[in-house]
């Protein structure tokens, strides 16, 4: 675009296989271990797409993710702006579970979750994770008193982006916090 190259990475977060055990591999450090993994090899990548297409001069990385993918989106985005290797870094992620013990709020990182949602919540709050840059909630039956017209509202932008209905489920969500509690 003009005189900037922009890179787009969008990872998978589902139908990934064996690769799903590294969801519960936390370890102790100051990152879920599992997630930083990938999020190593995703770095990687990028590095050498770069490298092997000679793109020198402003770059702008746009990474997008869901869930485990919204993860390791999460910890990817946070590096390459630490690196300085992009001029921008823009990250928009869905269902975002908990990545990090020393979250940055970062410009350009978007975090959207569901406020009840078990996998946003994972690892648990209470082990100190939390997410780079800012979070941002979808309506919430369980904590919305005016949930009626923001779920119509987060309807609307989920038909134009998803082509499908926003949803809640309010006896998932409490069924995933009898279990966590």
């Amino acid at each position: 675009v003009d005189d900037t190259t922009v890179i787009a990475a969008v990872t998978c977060g589902s139908g990934y296989g064996k690769e799903w055990a590294r969801n519960f591999l936390v370890g102790d450090g100051e990152r879920h271990e599992g997630f930083n993994k990938s999020a190593q090899n995703l770095e990687k990548h990028i590095q050498d797409y770069i490298k092997k297409h000679h793109i020198t001069g402003k770059k702008k990385l746009w990474i997008s993710g869901h869930s485990k993918a919204g993860a390791i989106a999460n910890l990817t985005a946070a590096d390459m702006i630490e690196t300085g290797l992009f001029d921008d870094v823009y990250a928009y992620m869905t269902a975002v579970p908990r990545t990090t013990k020393e979250p940055v709020a970062y410009s350009g990182i978007y975090n959207i979750c569901g406020k009840e949602d078990f996998v946003t919540n994972v690892p648990l709050p209470d082990w100190g994770f939390g997410r780079y840059g800012k979070d941002l909630f979808t309506p919430s039956q369980e904590t919305d008193i005016n949930y009626q017209k923001l779920s119509r509202n987060a309807s609307e932008v989920s038909q134009i982006i998803a082509e499908d209905h926003f949803r809640n489920n309010p006896e998932l969500n409490y069924n995933f916090h009898l279990i966590l509690s």
